[in-house]
């Protein structure tokens, strides 16, 4: 039981500082704790609401979205590696219409303009950030 405690415990000291994709977290954990441990602890935190993949992904979306401009593209394959079903991501990303990323694709374009970037690098950094380039 104590064991089960220091691992409830440390994950809440994790949780505190990040938000956590069960996946991830799971991970982290089995590098310290044996495998039964963490599968029960991973249960107790997902009953008590503790860890919640649907909610992590809504929020990270927001940022990607919003602060870090990103496309579609990147923000799907980012979920993709962090262990979020296919599902969940075309969920989430339904929530977001293609005009929202128009615009901030256009306001990054707007922005590298003015700062004297060439068509090239415009359009690699583009793509870089996840969206789809139309010649």
């Amino acid at each position: 039981m104590k064991k089960q405690t220091d691992i409830l415990d440390y994950t809440i000291k994790l949780l505190n500082n990040k938000i956590y994709f069960i996946n991830e977290l799971y991970k982290k954990l089995l590098n310290k704790y044996d495998r039964k441990e963490v599968n029960s602890a991973i249960k107790e935190l997902i009953q008590k609401d503790y860890i919640n993949d649907k909610k992590a992904a809504s929020i990270y979306l927001y940022n990607l979205i919003n602060y870090k401009m990103y496309g579609k593209k990147y923000v799907y394959s980012f979920f993709l590696s962090k262990g979020i079903s296919e599902n969940l991501i075309k969920y989430l990303l339904s929530s977001y219409n293609d005009e929202e990323f128009l615009s901030n694709k256009e306001n990054i374009k707007r922005e590298l303009i003015k700062k004297g970037k060439s068509d090239k690098y415009i359009y690699n950094y583009l793509l870089r950030k996840g969206y789809d380039i139309e010649e």
